[in-house]
């Protein structure tokens, strides 16, 4: 009978059957070779987390490791189409099934069922791939995530061209359930994906598009004019009831909270160079919207406050950081001049190592001993890359018992330093939910 834990056994099922049957659906396994679908995913994944940007010797000396013998040229003529859609249906399995279901115990989180942050990121390409992913430059693609906060897990990764829409993404309509909670920059602002989270019985956080129309009852034929409505308020942050959009009509929470002089002069002297660019002039109303942080929700006030939704909305900040972990330590963004195949399979292969560095940290994230601090964990585990290439190359064993050390070294080695003077959004958001 087997010994080792959960994980263990997940990463067996992972490799020696998910590998081989998508090995097979894929058109990528066809003989009896040393260089199994398996022994090729562990190299490329293993090889990714250890050295982001690996070249194909790279990637032979570890699989050289893992008891494969392939030269450069013959790796090379592996990574192809066949090999592009394997690792991209690994990457699926990955998202659907490497994840634990416990979650942060804040009480004020946990009053929603989940909390989804979605964001994208633009990653640039060679020029000659603009055939593949056309961009906002010659050729780029955008990763889109679904981040539901609660668990750790990514929902969704979806890579695009570029140049292709935020606000029409079907992102936003994912997993509309009655009870969560959905949080997106402005970029994703969008009136009619709002009315069908609305009513789905799904809340909706996002900051107020200057454009959008506002109305302070549901039949009124004129738009409340925000900008004189916020002169006249004497409280720096406050809220107000009123309705969004001309058509729907969908009734909202107006949170808004004024900024300080400095961010004001800072955010009007933008707005007026990219006014100038276009040959346009600022208009005085926007100008003076600029003055503030405007935020509209549906989450009813008993739910939480205006004072809690405002920190509920710097969560979003935690996608922000995951693309920045992703581009400064797993170097998703660097990519070679290489043909498409490769892009997308090193591509693919980086992203299942950061599958499964979060996986494996996401139980710690918040702890009695403290708050994960990702980058020194992911620096951790890429540290332990070679003993995990061992493990690997023994048994299902050796990589329990790592994972098991790598666990506790995370709370050993990988722990945010407590900041009295600038709390972590956790930390205010667990003063918040105290009564």
């Amino acid at each position: 009978m087997k010994k080792y834990n959960t994980k263990a056994m997940q990463i067996e099922t992972f490799f020696e059957k998910v590998c081989g049957q998508y090995g097979h659906e894929s058109g990528l396994v066809q003989r009896k070779s040393p260089l199994t679908a398996s022994k090729l995913a562990q190299g490329l994944i293993l090889g990714s987390l250890k050295t982001p940007t690996a070249s194909l010797n790279q990637f032979c000396q570890i699989l050289a490791e893992l008891d494969v013998k392939i030269s450069e040229s013959g790796l090379h003529d592996r990574v192809n189409t066949k090999t592009v859609d394997f690792m991209e249906r690994l990457t699926g399995y990955a998202i659907d099934h490497w994840y634990d279901q416990q979650g942060i115990s804040h009480e004020l989180l946990q009053r929603f069922v989940a909390i989804r942050i979605n964001d994208s990121s633009q990653i640039k390409l060679p020029d000659q791939l603009a055939d593949y992913f056309c961009g906002t430059s010659k050729s780029s693609l955008k990763v889109t995530l679904c981040y539901e906060f609660l668990s750790g897990r990514f929902e969704m990764i979806d890579i695009r061209d570029g140049k292709s829409p935020d606000q029409t993404h079907p992102v936003m309509r994912h997993n509309m359930v009655a009870g969560g909670l959905t949080i997106a920059d402005l970029g994703f602002f969008n009136q009619q994906t709002f009315d069908k989270l609305h009513q789905h019985g799904a809340y909706f956080l996002s900051r107020l598009k200057l454009q959008a129309g506002v109305y302070a009852a549901p039949h009124s034929l004129k738009q409340l004019p925000l900008a004189t409505f916020l002169a006249e308020q004497t409280d720096a942050c406050g809220e107000c009831d009123v309705y969004l959009g001309s058509q729907k009509r969908i009734p909202v929470r107006l949170i808004y909270e004024r900024l300080p002089d400095a961010i004001i002069a800072q955010r009007q002297g933008k707005a007026k160079a990219t006014a100038k660019k276009k040959g346009k002039i600022c208009a005085p109303w926007v100008l003076e919207l600029l003055a503030w942080t405007l935020y509209v929700t549906n989450i009813p006030k008993i739910l939480a406050s205006a004072e809690q939704v405002r920190l509920l909305y710097r969560l979003r900040w935690q996608i922000e950081l995951i693309f920045k972990l992703w581009k400064s330590y797993a170097k998703l963004d660097v990519i070679g001049i290489w043909r498409i195949e490769r892009v997308l399979c090193q591509f693919y292969a980086r992203l299942l190592a950061l599958l499964l560095f979060q996986w494996l940290a996401m139980p710690y994230r918040w702890t009695s001993a403290g708050e994960l601090s990702l980058p020194k964990a992911l620096l951790f585990l890429q540290g332990k890359a070679d003993k995990l290439i061992t493990a690997f190359s023994r048994s299902w064993d050796h990589v329990d018992h790592l994972f098991q050390q790598i666990q506790k070294g995370f709370l050993r080695f990988a722990l945010k330093q407590k900041r009295r003077k600038k709390p972590s959004t956790l930390t205010l958001l667990a003063q918040a939910s105290e009564p």
